[in-house]
């Protein structure tokens, strides 16, 4: 199968769902779900190799989440799958991460969005059902909001959209 221009997020919960796992990116220094493109593959095999590429341990995915489409050209269609690793996450870089680390659900740090929404569908969607929606929170206003906020952040992520990844 043959997705190119979508691509796929990750969930990994503790064991007892309390916390989940994020990684700081390279090219924009942000903490996100593990994530990205999928290439010549499935949408889930996708989802395993980008987990285990960003975190360095085996991972196994566990169910389809949701499928979000774009409502404009900031966003992608993305398959969000909950996965799961019985190996210690170290919060140590990769090539393409600065590092990896579980964080509280009460305690997420900075993200843009769709990530919170993310992971609250991963929590809230019943095993068996699949969320079908547009990507929340990724609009214009959002963008203006963190270019004002943010605006290096926001500089490095449409240099990464145009190709041009300025890695820390």
């Amino acid at each position: 199968m043959n997705d190119e221009k979508s691509a796929v997020a990750c969930l990994i919960y503790s064991h007892d769902k309390s916390k989940v796992c994020l990684i700081k990116r390279r090219d924009v220094p942000v903490w996100v779900l593990p994530g990205g493109g999928i290439e010549q593959e499935k949408p889930e095999e996708a989802a395993r190799r980008e987990a285990e590429e960003e975190l360095g341990v085996i991972c196994h995915v566990i169910r389809l989440v949701g499928i979000y489409l774009p409502k404009n050209r900031l966003a992608r269609k993305t398959y969000l799958y909950e996965l799961k690793t019985d190996e210690t996450v170290n919060d140590s870089a990769t090539e393409e991460t600065l590092g990896a680390r579980f964080f509280p659900l009460n305690q997420l740090p900075l993200m843009p969005p769709p990530y919170k929404a993310w992971i609250t569908d991963g929590l809230e969607v019943p095993d068996g059902a699949v969320n079908y929606s547009y990507v929340p929170g990724v609009h214009w206003g959002n963008f203006i909001k963190f270019l004002i906020l943010h605006p290096i952040k926001v500089l490095r992520f449409v240099l990464s959209r145009l190709g041009m990844h300025w890695n820390s």
